[in-house]
């Protein structure tokens, strides 16, 4: 037994870019090693609020390793950036959206890792960090669950990167988990501050446990959440 415990925490070496990352505090290494504890594979990502192809990516490491899924970035620059960078995956050039509207008011700030959807959290950026609003316009828009039906059963997802600045939450309450279980979500957790007194979003810790998802690991910033149904944490006591 303490062979296959080892087994699970012994790094793969068939790839030196395994033990790479690309996000932005590791989040990519620790959620290949849950899927490899968990024996699922390969990654299959959605993710949502994309920005950079590669910098603070949450999939690019996926992507390099041969997987491929959809990107969701409502920024047009960005999301030609993308799909110029990784042309197999696939990269919607809209907002994730909760609503029915076709079209959102989209907030694009000096720094476009802040851009958002919602007014309210463009507003407290202006007040209370150095970053200004660039321009707004209109930007496409799509209900997240009208994404998962239609490319979900494309890729088949397992893994969920969610960082939209403002609407995680707001997005996870309107996720139709009764249809789509994605084994692990990424999300960011951590409200956005210069002045050090960032607080961690507790709905999105009371959602997530709601519909049976259990905090794996947390890097501060972000918080990766395991689905209970496939992983149950005392499985692995008597090891």
């Amino acid at each position: 037994m303490k062979r296959l415990w080892r087994s699970f925490f012994e790094p793969r070496v068939t790839d030196v870019r395994e033990n790479s990352t690309f996000s932005q505090s590791g989040e990519d290494v620790i959620v290949d090693f849950l899927f490899r504890l968990m024996a699922i594979g390969p990654v299959r990502y959605l993710d949502l609020g994309a920005n950079d192809p590669v910098k603070f990516s949450n999939s690019y490491k996926f992507y390099l390793e041969g997987g491929a899924g959809l990107l969701v970035e409502p920024d047009q620059d960005l999301a030609a950036r993308i799909a110029l960078a990784r042309p197999r995956d696939i990269c919607l050039a809209k907002a994730v959206s909760v609503g029915e509207a076709n079209e959102v008011e989209f907030f694009k700030m000096s720094s476009d890792t802040l851009s958002t959807t919602k007014r309210t959290t463009a507003d407290r950026y202006q007040a209370e960090t150095e970053h200004r609003l660039s321009s707004t316009f209109t930007v496409p828009a799509v209900h997240i669950n009208r994404i998962l039906e239609e490319f979900d059963p494309q890729f088949g997802f397992n893994f969920v990167s969610l960082d939209v600045e403002g609407m995680d939450y707001d997005i996870l309450e309107a996720w139709d988990f009764s249809q789509w279980r994605p084994a692990v979500f990424c999300i960011e957790t951590l409200t956005y501050t210069q002045s050090g007194d960032a607080t961690k979003v507790s709905e999105i810790f009371s959602r997530m446990r709601q519909v049976g998802y259990h905090v794996y690991a947390d890097t501060y910033i972000n918080t990766i959440f395991v689905d209970g149904q496939r992983f149950v944490p005392a499985q692995w006591q008597n090891l």
